[in-house]
């Protein structure tokens, strides 16, 4: 199931929000979108904090959050802290699932493995 009570997903593109839900709601697990749509200044804010050392994240510009093709995901399984384990088997469905969509690509072959992003996105959003 995914879970998108965090973020206002009126803001993600409605194909990219359908093949999410259509992969992760056929999954037994519930995964929760942390993050969805993300405007200029913020992704101006996180590349700041990645540049600092901070956790990994795209230059403004450059994000397919920025265009609501995006999301970023964790595994809940019901304790008060959230799973980013990726070597949980469920995470590990999870990728596989993603993999098997034809319109979905995961951030885990760059190094951002909760990151669910559109394949062609920049073609999609007409950047490229």
């Amino acid at each position: 199931m995914l879970d998108t009570s965090r973020i206002d997903a009126s803001r993600l593109d409605g194909g990219f929000l359908a093949d999410c839900q259509a992969t992760f709601n056929a999954l037994p697990d519930r995964w929760v979108v942390t993050y969805g749509f993300r405007d200029h200044a913020m992704q101006q804010a996180l590349w700041d904090k990645y540049q600092a050392g901070g956790p990994k994240a795209a230059p403004p510009g450059k994000s397919p959050h920025e265009v609501g093709l995006a999301i970023d995901v964790f595994l809940w399984d019901g304790s008060r802290l959230p799973n980013y384990d990726v070597t949980d088997p469920r995470w590990q469905a999870m990728f596989a699932a993603v993999l098997a969509a034809p319109r979905l690509h995961s951030g885990q072959s760059f190094g951002d493995s909760d990151h669910i992003e559109a394949v062609l996105w920049q073609r999609r959003a007409g950047i490229a």
